[in-house]
């Protein structure tokens, strides 16, 4: 994962895809997680976080606070 200042410096459409990517391993994760082949728990919770970030910045570019 980029750091927050990385995040801000990319457009909406490098954002898009970031957000595209982590989705995916969140689902991997998350299958993973229910057949039990997942020791790192924690890592669906940064996969969330890592989200709801790309998802804050791309709200804040559309409405114009960037």
């Amino acid at each position: 994962m980029q750091k927050l200042t990385e995040l801000k410096k990319m457009t909406l459409e490098e954002l898009d895809h970031e957000l595209l990517r982590l989705r995916r391993i969140q689902l991997d994760l998350r299958f993973k997680k229910a057949n039990l082949d997942l020791d790192k728990t924690h890592v669906v919770r940064n996969a969330r976080k890592n989200i709801a970030r790309i998802k804050t910045i791309m709200t804040q570019k559309k409405v114009g606070k960037m």
